[in-house]
């Protein structure tokens, strides 16, 4: 991320397009929330919608204006998602070169994709059988990659503090494997959300802050996993399940629990709960693929569902762009339509449009 950065600083001289590099990431996410989808054999005008999803969130709308990282890590999390569900398709090995690069990719970004991938392992050693298929020596090129292109500043740290994950300690246990700054790493534990939620019972802030820069998503990403799980079990039950579904359902049931879990957990340095959401966007772009797909699965009863999702987002965008909220200001109100009526017109001739057309 750095070096891409530094190649859009060289024409001028200085951060005039460093902006721009977070708009190519994610039109570059985008598309691949498309290419997921479609890998899932859902229709073309839900897997751009599930790209709208995202796009309306204020959270990943906040990263145009900067020069975080965090939306690089959660396209790689979802280019790992891709390879998966192609590999199962495939079922050879072909993609392990490019899937290597990518977590490669992701633990040079920041010291927290160390823990981001740990998911994506479990999944990558799973399909072993496939990678042996295409390249015999799969673990010669596991440890090459990785070893070299993705832990370079790791190894730097090696070789100049005797500790790869410096200024913090690693332990295991009573055991300390890597000695870092006396204190730090339990002062970075008193950062973790889960911490602050349940120590110093911040549950409201935290919630608050996830409504503001996410709005109507976490309802619909509740609503949508109960329906998938319900879903899941029915055919299963009923042995009605297809060809190729199963390790759908497995990959979002494992997924989308193994990251809602690591964002509370790990610890973050951002001690403002609105800064800490960011680390949550792996899960929430997960969890819009999963509330897309759902949808889709509903077959002829789906219309209902597909205007209330357009209308979630069509109702944020123009939030977005016909209100300027402070600091408390609840993310949607009801008074927005009394104060913009011919904006929030637009919202109900779309979706009259949908009920006609789709």
């Amino acid at each position: 991320h750095e070096l891409l950065l530094t190649w859009l600083v060289l024409p001028f001289g200085n951060d005039y397009l460093a902006s721009l590099l977070n708009f190519s990431i994610i039109g570059i996410m985008i598309v691949v929330i498309y290419k997921i989808l479609k890998e899932m054999e859902v229709s073309d005008f839900l897997a751009w919608m599930a790209g709208a999803l995202v796009m309306v969130m204020p959270i990943f709308l906040r990263q145009f204006g900067t020069g975080q990282v965090d939306v690089l890590m959660a396209l790689g999390v979802l280019v790992a998602w891709y390879y998966f569900l192609r590999t199962y398709k495939r079922k050879d090995g072909i993609l392990l070169i490019p899937q290597l690069l990518n977590l490669a990719i992701m633990m040079g970004t920041k010291y927290l994709a160390v823990v981001y991938i740990l998911p994506i392992l479990v999944v990558f050693f799973f399909l072993v059988g496939s990678w042996k298929k295409t390249y015999r020596w799969w673990w010669l090129w596991f440890l090459l990659i990785l070893g070299s292109l993705g832990s370079m500043w790791y190894w730097r740290n090696l070789v100049l503090t005797g500790n790869p994950l410096f200024p913090a300690s690693v332990h295991l246990g009573d055991w300390t494997i890597f000695e870092g700054y006396t204190g730090l790493t339990e002062r970075i534990r008193e950062l973790s959300l889960w911490h602050r939620v349940t120590e110093s019972g911040e549950w409201s802030s935290w919630f608050a802050a996830m409504v503001k820069e996410t709005g109507w998503h976490l309802y619909l990403v509740v609503i949508a996993y109960v329906l998938l799980v319900v879903e899941m079990l029915y055919k299963l039950l009923a042995g009605q399940m297809k060809r190729g579904e199963g390790k759908i359902y497995t990959l979002m049931l494992f997924f989308l629990p193994a990251y809602w879990y690591l964002y509370f957990i790990t610890p973050y340095t951002a001690s403002m709960m609105e800064h800490n959401v960011r680390y949550a966007m792996p899960w929430l772009v997960l969890a819009m693929i999963m509330v897309v797909y759902v949808v889709y699965k509903l077959g002829s009863s789906r219309r209902a569902f597909v205007m209330a999702l357009m209308g979630v987002i069509w109702w944020q965008f123009l939030t977005l762009v016909s209100v300027q909220r402070s600091g408390d200001q609840p993310f949607l109100e009801l008074g927005y339509v009394s104060q913009f009526p011919w904006l929030f017109g637009l919202l109900f001739l779309v979706l009259l449009m949908i009920f006609l057309f789709f």
